[in-house]
């Protein structure tokens, strides 16, 4: 929440929540955003949960352009109960909803600019295509 309103306004939808034992929820941003620059967020399968929500509000309040390959799909969240013996259980108790009310669950984000995720090969073109979708928005933003 805190990063997202580095970027969003006071108010503007961050995601929503709905438990199995609580209603929905609502988070909207809460503080002053940084003055407007072009943004871009790198994704791929390793992107989930915060990254994921971070990801598709800056996407969809249109702050930020996504590069890369399909994000995980995680859309859940989980409650961590201490157990007697020491252990742990990590429970899911709700999914949570983009700033629209799109799940993520199993599907992710479509980046809006693909490019492969390719790892072990030489060069990152996820990477190289971020900047340059970034220096074609700086140069519109400059004139």
């Amino acid at each position: 929440m805190l990063c997202a309103s580095l970027f969003l306004k006071k108010g503007e939808r961050v995601l929503s929540t709905r438990g199995r034992t609580q209603g929905s929820q609502v988070y909207d941003a809460i503080g002053n955003p940084l003055p407007s620059k072009p943004i871009v967020v790198l994704i791929d399968h390793n992107t989930a949960s915060a990254a994921e929500i971070l990801a598709s509000a800056l996407e969809e309040h249109h702050l930020a352009t996504t590069v890369g390959s399909q994000s995980f799909g995680k859309g859940t969240f989980q409650k961590v109960i201490n157990l007697p013996s020491g252990g742990a259980l990590d429970l899911t108790v709700g999914r949570y909803f983009t700033a629209n009310g799109t799940s993520l669950l199993g599907d992710g984000i479509t980046p809006q600019v693909p490019a492969p995720n390719r790892p072990g090969k030489p060069g990152d073109e996820a990477l190289k295509k971020g900047l340059s979708v970034l220096a074609e928005d700086l140069a519109v933003q400059n004139k």
